[in-house]
């Protein structure tokens, strides 16, 4: 009997933060979360529904002196709320890899201690939407797996990245 796609529906809560600060300059802090559920369509295909929200602060050290030579003693701030969502189709074969096609839409709105706003909206509000093809392969114990996204800016350009990832898994639950 054939192993199939998703063997149930599925919901998957991550939580993610992370701090950077370098002295002298710009430091930046990030809390979020996301919510996923996937289900099973038929054998082969699956489908997962994902929502995210995350904020994030950036404090920044004036790296660049002013007109009479002195440095601000002054960090301004601006915090940032991404809303998300992604809507996500797939074939999997468990024993060879995944193929699938996204969508996905978000908000990125600002709140600054100075005047702020995004270049390609003229507000302190940026929406986003994105389509990507991602491609994983299972060899034993490894998934090897590469993704190309465009990301599309409010009224400004478009972006293009493309990423590659592997990982084990010395447990069926663990994840390295």
């Amino acid at each position: 009997l054939a192993q199939r796609a998703v063997e149930a529906t599925n919901f998957e809560l991550e939580l993610h933060s992370n701090d950077n600060d370098t002295s002298g300059s710009t430091s930046t802090g990030t809390l979020g979360a996301n919510l996923r559920g996937t289900l099973p369509i038929g054998g082969f295909l699956g489908l997962s529904l994902t929502g995210g929200y995350s904020t994030s602060r950036v404090r920044t050290g004036d790296v660049l002196p002013r007109e009479d030579g002195t440095i601000s003693a002054t960090r301004p701030s601006c915090s940032f709320d991404n809303l998300d969502g992604e809507l996500s189709f797939f074939a999997r074969r468990p024993n060879l890899g995944r193929i699938g096609v996204s969508y996905g839409v978000g908000e990125l709105s600002s709140d600054c201690s100075v005047n702020s706003q995004f270049l390609s909206s003229g507000t302190d509000k940026l929406d986003t939407d994105r389509q990507r093809l991602d491609l994983e392969v299972y060899l034993s114990d490894f998934t090897i797996g590469g993704a190309y996204t465009q990301l599309n800016l409010d009224s400004g350009p478009e972006l293009e990245t493309t990423a590659f990832h592997a990982s084990w898994y010395p447990l069926d639950s663990l994840k390295i």
